[in-house]
């Protein structure tokens, strides 16, 4: 047990060694988490309303490490849902956020569709209702994944409308479930595509999200891959299992993470690294 003394030394001994911030942070975690309530009281009454920002990056990735389990699970499952490993990334994002309110958010969205899209369709015509209503009627906007890690959350995509490529082509397959087609990504040299198929014919339609929704012929897909340097096989359209959507989309938090430098710190990622490592 750390004594007030302590704890308060130990925050100026980080504020002080830069090349030795790391090892005492995870040191200070652990005093927070074994004594929530002191740190508490002992920063009220130290810092008021201005403690240093790594002490709120501390805390927050306290929080952050009760999704190790939760992660844990996800990873040990054989086909786990992509929605659920959303909602972790989701959380991790937004510390603090409920799983109702990312539920409500999606529901509202899978109803909006249900209203323009209708299940005897054919797997084309859903494809085309899907681009229009994503990128005309809602008005969704891709952008580069740069310093913004809300670009992959599934909550802050449905709310702003905006997402990176990826996060927006597995938006994509989780709201094309209700309406009795299989959707999947492949990825072709880094470029995602949507597959959608329906249940009778197993006729696939691949869709460029990056074009705004438009369909892409398997000859184009065979001109991409050889751009890319890529011999033609059949397994280069070979779907992205959930696990390995789940650990692209972290993936893609920890090149965000990592571009925004002293806005996000080093425990945050090794914690996220630990945590897609699993299973």
């Amino acid at each position: 047990m750390f004594n007030e003394n302590q704890i308060k030394a130990l925050i100026e001994l980080i504020q002080k060694e830069p090349n030795s911030k790391i090892e005492l942070k995870a040191q200070l975690a652990k005093i927070i988490k074994a004594q929530p309530q002191k740190f508490k009281r002992l920063i009220e009454d130290t810092y008021g309303g201005k403690m240093p920002n790594f002490v709120g990056e501390v805390i927050n990735n306290v929080h952050r490490e009760n999704l190790k389990k939760p992660f844990a699970w996800f990873f040990d499952k054989h086909n786990p849902d992509i929605y659920e490993g959303l909602v972790l990334l989701c959380k991790f994002i937004n510390l603090g956020i409920k799983d109702e309110q990312i539920k409500k958010e999606f529901n509202a969205l899978r109803t909006a569709i249900s209203e323009v899209a209708d299940s005897s369709f054919d797997t084309f015509h859903k494809a085309e209702v899907f681009a229009n209503f994503f990128f005309n009627k809602l008005n969704f906007k891709l952008e580069n994944l740069d310093n913004d890690p809300k670009l992959l959350s599934i909550y802050d995509i449905i709310k702003t409308r905006r997402a990176a490529p990826f996060a927006m082509a597995v938006l994509y397959v989780l709201m094309v479930r209700d309406l009795d087609v299989f959707g999947d990504i492949t990825d072709i040299g880094g470029k995602p595509l949507v597959r959608f198929r329906d249940a009778i014919s197993f006729e696939p339609v691949y869709i460029d999200i990056t074009a705004r929704g438009q369909f892409v012929g398997e000859d184009e897909c065979h001109i991409y891959a050889a751009s890319r340097g890529i011999k033609w096989q059949a397994k280069v359209l070979s779907p992205l299992s959930s696990k390995e959507i789940i650990r692209r989309l972290a993936a893609n938090l920890i090149y965000t993470y990592a571009r925004q430098g002293s806005k996000h710190n080093e425990l945050a990622l090794s914690l996220l690294r630990s945590f897609i490592k699993q299973g």
